[in-house]
């Protein structure tokens, strides 16, 4: 490292604010929210820790499903059980990798109920709270159908977009979508 990186560095070493606090800290977040058009960013120790601390102001609670798809890093399964919920696997599309809107419509019409308007799943009883789909490889899923979807039974939506910084559907950047989305800046991710 060089230049303006090194010095960046520096200042965090000194000040020992290499973690989630401090100046350039808050100053990322805004850049990132100023980025993706939305009202807040908020950085975390990590993607996963994102994933699950947006779980759980959706509301979910211990015994919970959310549904999520199969084909995702372990990051995403991991952050659903640490809410202490299970995940609900439902396929993905072919030609996003992520959620298959046909594929969740037709889980939640055949194998769920509405009581109170929380949705449940017929054969376990448990509520289905939320809905995490993935933007594979920074492909932008089909996020309109499956919000639009998941609202029509009261589930939230918690985009992992871990992967997807800097990609768009419609003009609006991965992770804006969702009730909560999450991006990541991981060793392995597009700005790393």
């Amino acid at each position: 490292m060089f230049g303006n990186e090194q010095q960046y560095i520096n200042r965090c070493l000194q000040t020992a604010k290499v973690s989630t606090i401090g100046e350039e800290v808050s100053q990322l977040e805004k850049s990132v929210a100023k980025r993706l058009r939305v009202k807040y960013a908020v950085a975390t120790s990590s993607g996963t820790a994102a994933l699950h601390l947006s779980l759980m102001v959706c509301g979910v609670r211990m015994d919970d499903l959310v549904i999520t798809q199969p084909f995702t890093f372990i990051a995403t399964a991991n952050a659903i059980q640490h809410a202490g919920a299970q995940p609900a696997f439902v396929d993905i599309d072919r030609s996003t990798l992520g959620l298959c809107p046909d594929a969740l419509s037709r889980f939640l019409d055949t194998e769920t109920r509405m009581v109170q308007s929380f949705c449940f799943h017929r054969q376990s009883g448990k509520r289905i709270s939320a809905c995490m789909p993935v933007h594979t490889f920074g492909h932008p899923g089909r996020m309109l159908e499956i919000i639009d979807i998941c609202q029509q039974y009261n589930i939230k939506v918690v985009e992992d977009a871990a992967e997807g910084l800097g990609s768009r559907l419609n003009n609006e950047s991965d992770g804006s979508l969702g009730d909560f989305g999450v991006i990541s800046f991981n060793g392995n991710k597009i700005v790393t």
